[in-house]
């Protein structure tokens, strides 16, 4: 019989990771100063903030308080894990949300669509709820920015519809 140690940080290992090819690209790139503004950007953005949730555990019970849950949940006999449970509170946080694009990476099958799924409908119930402060929903389209036009699409009056 075979024993297997493994040690409990093993599973957020980078040498375990799907992505250990495109990493050793980087880091060679890196090296070699050859490497664009996007990934300095995304490196280098807001660094100081940052929270490293799997060392700071404060940070992490913070942000999966239940005070930070959104009102809205897809419809779904699934419940998020935890980890994605935090990554929907933080990506609907505007104030821990600092960056522009928020990433969630993981082999196929581990959540990443139901995670999704729960962003956006946290998203539409936060818009519903913007909408009935008005007296008239409509009233949050009083400014036109513009017309789309598109194969002479523009000219349909509000009664006529184009399948």
């Amino acid at each position: 019989m075979t024993k297997l140690a493994v040690s409990v940080n093993s599973a957020n290992d980078l040498l375990n990771s799907f992505f250990v090819r495109d990493l050793e690209k980087i880091i060679s790139n890196v090296k070699s100063n050859n490497y664009g503004v996007s990934l300095d950007a995304y490196v280098e953005h807001n660094a100081t903030e940052r929270i490293n949730i799997e060392a700071d555990k404060e940070a992490l019970f913070e942000i999966f308080d239940p005070s930070h849950l959104p009102y809205g949940k897809w419809p779904s006999g699934y419940p998020l894990r935890s980890m994605q449970q935090v990554a929907v509170n933080i990506s609907m946080d505007k104030q821990k949300l600092t960056q522009k694009i928020f990433l969630v990476n993981g082999p196929p099958g581990t959540g990443k669509t139901t995670l999704l799924k729960d962003i956006i409908a946290a998203n539409m119930v936060e818009r519903a709820l913007l909408l009935s402060e008005f007296d008239r929903p409509d009233d949050v389209f009083t400014n036109e920015i513009g017309t789309i036009t598109y194969k002479g699409f523009d000219k349909c009056s509000s009664e006529e519809y184009y399948y």
